[in-house]
């Protein structure tokens, strides 16, 4: 028991909660894929993956800069490991990760040209990732109206 109050009664409670099985699943996947997508991103900037000028060229294009590149998967780490912590700030930080994917598609599409967009394979993965963040969307709401996240 904690006389001291100093916090680690709730620290205690938190962590005997039993984190359901898609909260392992998605926290995972989460924290591995934005894991990946910041040491590639951190190779191709500093040259570990050589990459010619053309192709560095058509990354910037396709993203918002290279800190968005950072911004998206730094913020689906956080999200991930947030669920896992079981906290209600995964919701918001899935949201507002939405929300940037949003911007960055959409900028995407005005600078690039949304006809080329929609007759190119991409879209499909555009359509899947943006459909599978809105169910983790859902999915966090859900828990936190259920009061398993707080």
């Amino acid at each position: 028991m904690n006389i001291r109050g100093n916090g680690r009664m709730n620290i205690q409670k938190k962590s005997g909660k039993k984190r359901p099985f898609w909260v392992w699943i998605i926290s995972l996947f989460y924290i591995f894929s934005g894991t990946m997508t910041l040491l590639t991103v951190y190779q191709i900037h500093f040259g570990i993956i050589p990459a010619e000028p053309a192709q560095l060229a058509t990354l910037r294009k396709a993203s918002m800069l290279w800190s968005m590149c950072g911004l998206i998967p730094a913020a689906n780490i956080a999200g991930g490991l947030s669920l896992l912590m079981l906290h209600k700030l995964s919701f918001y930080i899935f949201s507002g990760t939405i929300i940037l994917n949003i911007i960055n598609i959409l900028r995407h599409f005005v600078t690039t040209g949304f006809a080329v967009q929609l007759n190119t394979g991409s879209m499909f993965g555009v359509i899947v990732g943006m459909g599978m963040a809105l169910v983790v969307c859902i999915y966090t709401y859900r828990l936190k109206k259920l009061g398993i996240i707080s």
